[in-house]
């Protein structure tokens, strides 16, 4: 199952300290996290996420320089992103974590990266040079 949810401009620093934290059931070891994507490999943004670079990002501070804000009537309209949340039915966490079957484990992160790629593929942007679309 997938669960979208839009992040928001005050809640970036939130928001990094969230994913960060030892106890989030999201993380299983240390492939809880990492960057994903063309858009990352073109900002040399691999690996492990750490916390720092991530609240930038969230932020809208890109690593390159690139500054994300859209000011409009004196307030930051910029969207920091999405968090996708990918859920494996219990009777897969079950047979997975609970079994040990790690053949089924493989198998849910192989469909989570292959629906990252294919979101990739499908997303759009919209960039507003000077206030016009």
């Amino acid at each position: 199952m997938l669960s979208v949810k839009n992040l928001t401009i005050g809640g970036a620093s939130t928001s990094a300290n969230y994913y960060e934290e030892k106890d989030n059931y999201c993380f299983v070891g240390e492939e809880g996290t990492g960057w994903f994507g063309k858009g990352a490999e073109r900002l040399g943004l691999t690996g492990t996420v750490d916390r720092n670079t991530f609240s930038q990002v969230l932020k809208g501070k890109l690593p390159d320089g690139t500054q994300l804000t859209f000011n409009k009537t004196g307030k930051n309209q910029y969207r920091p992103g999405y968090d996708l949340t990918f859920s494996a039915p219990k009777s897969v966490s079950v047979l997975a974590l609970v079994e040990g079957n790690t053949a089924v484990l493989d198998a849910h992160k192989q469909a989570v990266v292959s629906a990252l790629k294919e979101i990739e593929n499908i997303r759009s942007i919209r960039t507003m040079p000077k206030g016009v679309t």
